[in-house]
């Protein structure tokens, strides 16, 4: 007829247009949806990674911390045995042998400065064996945030997807 449209002719064009309209835009809120979803759910993934690897440096810091501080405690304990001696009194009565008891003096020397660096990196043990149990406990709850924020994309997502369908289905 020359080009010329009869609306009365092409009744369901127009409701056909919008039916299709209307998927194609329920279907790219939920391609978007899905992509929020798939972003949550990899912040989450990437949380449980660094939430177990500070688990792991937390329990191996919590060994090392124990092993130091049994060695400060042993090193501790034969000072204290060999410390009951009475140096003043050895000395006065090995007196022929003074020299012998300075270069003993001068040993226990060292051993005080050992004990002491022992003790220092036991107490640095200790400290970061806390640390990394800390950051593990916060890294646990901004997992649990992570994981509740995750599944409420989840089920945007899947409302929107139910949406598009049923819009595909009514066209």
């Amino acid at each position: 007829n020359g080009g010329i449209i009869v609306p009365e002719l092409h009744y369901g064009r127009d409701a056909l247009i919008d039916g299709v309209r209307q998927v194609a835009a329920t279907a790219a809120d939920s391609k978007t949806k899905g992509e929020a979803y798939g972003t949550a759910q990899d912040a989450y993934y990437a949380g449980v990674i660094k939430q177990k690897s500070l688990q792991s440096q937390a329990a191996a810091a919590e060994k090392v911390r124990k092993s130091s501080e049994a060695e400060a405690g042993q090193l501790a304990a034969q000072l204290a045995r060999s410390g009951s001696n009475g140096f003043q009194l050895s000395l006065f009565l090995n007196g022929a042998n003074a020299s012998d008891m300075l270069n003993s003096m001068g040993d226990a020397g060292k051993i005080s400065e050992r004990t002491d660096s022992i003790y220092k990196q036991a107490v640095q043990d200790k400290n970061t064996a806390q640390a990394l149990t800390n950051q593990a406990n916060v890294a646990k709850t901004i997992l649990d945030n992570l994981k509740v924020v995750a599944q409420n994309a989840y089920e945007v997502a899947q409302k929107s997807a139910d949406a598009a369908a049923d819009a595909l289905d009514a066209s």
